[in-house]
């Protein structure tokens, strides 16, 4: 963000100005979430919204108010999900602490998992993600139901104890989606689109199985903000978001990468089925038409521009992601609403 360093020394009063000053020149309105997204920044605090940020400032697109709101939520997190990951995480530890105190009472048999029991809450300690919590709620369940079959004294106790941490359980099972979906559009999100090419890597390393990658924009998305309000803009997110889910087959995997910008994942999928697809999306986003509900009046198509690769032996989530980022745009340099893959990057070189 222009003109915004991070600190070399502690940090004061000053600096939290200098971000509110910087955040003035831009035109950026001084909200909680836009603060939070210009603060943490300059802090280095959140590598993921570095790299948003990053894609934007190549692309030379404005970082908005309304856009730092949406960094916001799709990087930093809201206070709600927070709140209810710290409740879950003691209320685990009270039931921790009951079971406890029934496993000493009883003694002799009990005594190794009481000790399983003790690592579990010193691992509950320091867990700080929806998905580690998950986990050593996860491992107290296994552990629990062990040991009411082993013990008919405990047995009813245990029962209980493991009843309420299943509940907690689908609690944490139901807040990680909650963590993995964009709010918006209903889609998973960037870092559900990192598990997500984890997971097809570990396939394409373990037995050769092929994968797609899709980057894909909506044209001049812009222009509907401006024209005709972010309510406009959120619809055509929407439309979009739809269209893909409608049209996608088999185990392909849609995510909002971030703004206006797309993922497609497709395991199985080689380079030409992938094209095939990708022009299906471009197509059926194409047929899509909008109106003003209160005038009737039309909105400009919807179109959309789309990069494909598929992996290949030396890639990353980097390298794949960036390949299938340049195509994009040289879809976009092409006119816009039109597919281009790697094979064109390629001959683009030789030209």
């Amino acid at each position: 963000m222009p003109g915004l360093t991070r600190p070399s020394t502690e940090l004061s009063p000053d600096f939290a100005q200098e971000v509110i000053q910087k955040m003035l020149e831009s035109n950026i309105a001084v909200t909680h979430k836009s603060f939070h997204v210009w603060f943490d920044y300059a802090m280095g605090w959140h590598p993921e919204l570095g790299i948003a940020i990053g894609s934007l400032q190549r692309r030379e697109e404005p970082i908005t108010t309304e856009v730092c709101e949406s960094l916001y939520d799709q990087h930093i997190g809201t206070e709600r999900t927070q709140g209810v990951l710290v409740e879950t995480q003691t209320n685990t530890q009270d039931i921790l602490q009951t079971i406890l105190k029934d496993v000493l009472d009883a003694g002799g048999a009990a005594t190794e998992y009481g000790n399983e029991l003790n690592a579990v809450s010193a691992e509950l300690g320091e867990a700080s993600e929806v998905g580690k919590i998950r986990d050593v709620v996860q491992g107290l369940v296994s552990e629990t139901a062990k040991m009411a079959n082993s013990s008919q004294e405990l047995q009813s106790k245990l029962e209980a104890a493991t009843n309420d941490v299943e509940t907690l359980r689908k609690r944490l099972d139901h807040l990680e989606q909650e963590s993995l979906t964009d709010p918006l559009t209903g889609l998973k999100n960037r870092k559900a689109l990192e598990r997500h090419l984890a997971s097809c890597f570990a396939d394409h390393a373990r037995d050769g199985a092929p994968f797609s990658l899709i980057m894909l924009d909506i044209d001049h998305f812009k222009d509907f903000n401006d024209k005709y309000g972010h309510h406009i803009g959120d619809a055509v997110l929407r439309i979009v978001s739809a269209t893909l889910s409608d049209t996608s087959k088999n185990e392909a995997l849609a995510h909002r990468y971030g703004g206006e910008e797309f993922s497609v994942v497709l395991p199985g999928i080689n380079l030409d089925s992938a094209l095939e697809i990708a022009e299906r999306y471009r197509g059926s986003v194409e047929s899509k038409r909008l109106k003003v509900a209160k005038t009737s009046e039309a909105i400009a198509p919807i179109t959309i521009s789309l990069g494909v690769c598929e992996v290949q032996t030396e890639d990353n989530d980097d390298t794949i992601m960036q390949r299938a980022d340049k195509a994009l745009y040289l879809a976009k340099d092409a006119g816009r609403n039109n597919v281009k893959s790697e094979l064109d990057l390629g001959a683009a070189a030789k030209s």
